[in-house]
């Protein structure tokens, strides 16, 4: 074939391309992408707003210091340290995320299993809605007291460093008592499900001059109004769980540190949806001492910048103080 035909199609491909289309020799295809759209805020002339995931664990051994436990009003208060053998240390954890937006608003949500299990042989008679366990019989012995909290806190300071933050949380009990003989001659079961508020209090200090930071943390609440205590019965109700702990940071995202902290609580009182046998009464007070070894792991979704940010929001507050000054002005 003559050279002519041969070059036609590709001069006419050539002619028919416009300059400004033509892909130079030296774009990659993932340069000439079109880029990612800016975000909204971005678009408007707004600072970015900072968002981080943090992801926190503890492991740890728990040892219980007071334990007594009481169902039916005429039954045995028993003590589930001393005579229920809780008076060695349990195998604890937990685990927790939290979300953290515009370096103020702190939203956590936390699992939190407690579990102790134990047997023992009765010394003394053991009653629990009005079921009878012998002096010398072995009882396996159950108490769980896992829970799950969700909650929301205002920091007041800015810097990733530096918290002290304040809020309420609102936590799920799921509490599970059982005492079984061994020789399945009796048995007494009890669960409740149910919310419980509290008050949140955190706060953190990381050093400048050294790689060393530490913080405490205290969730708690006392009430003995229905609904205020979780229930719809007056019944007398209270937890506290409070912590200190210090630590050093990791490649700039990873906190470990150790964690001491206290987990107890109680009620008293009768409630009126009991199941089963007795009365509904219960009394029961608990006090615990944990020591863990935890992480955190700290993810930066969305990078902000804090002193542009501040800036918009200090000129948001001078234009409401002006037309506030205005309305005046007018109403004068």
């Amino acid at each position: 074939m003559p050279l002519p035909s041969l070059l036609a199609p590709l001069v006419l491909t050539t002619l028919l391309v416009a300059p400004g289309e033509q892909p130079s020799p030296t774009e990659s295809p993932t340069a000439a992408a079109k880029p990612r759209p800016e975000s909204a805020r971005a678009r408007r002339g707004l600072a970015p707003i900072a968002v981080r995931l943090k992801f926190n664990a503890e492991l740890g051994a728990l040892g219980v210091v007071y334990h007594r436990l009481q169902f039916d009003e005429d039954g045995t208060y028993f003590d589930l340290r001393r005579d229920g053998r809780q008076d060695t240390m349990f195998l604890f954890g937990r685990l927790s995320t939290e979300l953290e937006i515009d370096d103020h608003h702190e939203i956590v949500l936390l699992y939190q299993p407690l579990r102790l299990r134990t047997e023992t042989v009765l010394s003394e008679e053991l009653v629990a809605d009005e079921v009878s366990f012998a002096a010398g019989t072995g009882v396996e012995l159950f108490y769980g007291f896992d829970f799950f909290r969700v909650s929301y806190a205002y920091d007041f300071f800015t810097d990733p460093g530096d918290e002290l933050a304040l809020g309420f949380s609102m936590q799920f009990r799921n509490f599970r008592s059982s005492y079984v003989a061994n020789d399945g001659s009796a048995s007494v079961t009890n669960s409740n499900f149910g919310p419980v508020p509290a008050i949140k209090l955190r706060g953190r200090h990381e050093l400048d001059s050294v790689n060393f930071w530490y913080g405490a943390e205290v969730d708690g609440f006392y009430a003995n109004i229905p609904f205020i205590n979780g229930g719809e019965d007056p019944v007398e109700g209270a937890i506290l769980d409070a912590s200190v702990r210090a630590g050093f940071r990791v490649a700039g995202i990873v906190r470990p540190y150790l964690n001491l902290r206290y987990l107890g609580g109680g009620a008293r009182g009768t409630s009126s949806d009991k199941v089963g046998f007795g009365d509904g009464f219960t009394l029961n007070w608990l006090h615990t001492v944990s020591v863990t070894v935890g992480t955190e792991v700290e993810i930066p979704v969305v990078v902000g910048d804090r002193a542009a940010r501040d800036r918009e929001l200090a000129a948001r507050k001078a234009r409401r103080r002006a037309k506030k000054a205005k309305r005046r002005g007018a109403g004068d």
